[in-house]
């Protein structure tokens, strides 16, 4: 399925990414509802759904184009690991 060289990082991305969709699969009907109960506005959590979904379209984009002008997909998906536990 993958190439010899891509093997060590492709599974673990795509582990990733089924538990990412899994998680977001189940909790995106019930968020909205969640900020209502905390008191948000209609166009306050309007603007909270749709950057879920801007991220989800942005975020790949730039990781690829990060990835591919390095040249180290191994060290910028460490990085982002990294980053990824910063407060």
């Amino acid at each position: 399925m993958f190439s010899e060289n891509a093997r060590p990082v492709a599974w673990p991305l795509v582990l990733f990414l089924l538990f990412f969709c899994a998680l977001v699969g189940v909790m995106m009907p019930y968020i909205s509802m969640y900020y209502k109960s905390i008191g948000l506005s209609a166009s306050e959590i309007g603007r909270l759904m749709s950057t879920f979904t801007l991220s989800g379209i942005v975020i790949p984009h730039f990781w690829g184009w990060l990835t591919a002008k390095v040249g180290l997909p191994k060290r910028i998906l460490s990085l982002g690991y990294w980053a990824a536990l910063l407060p």
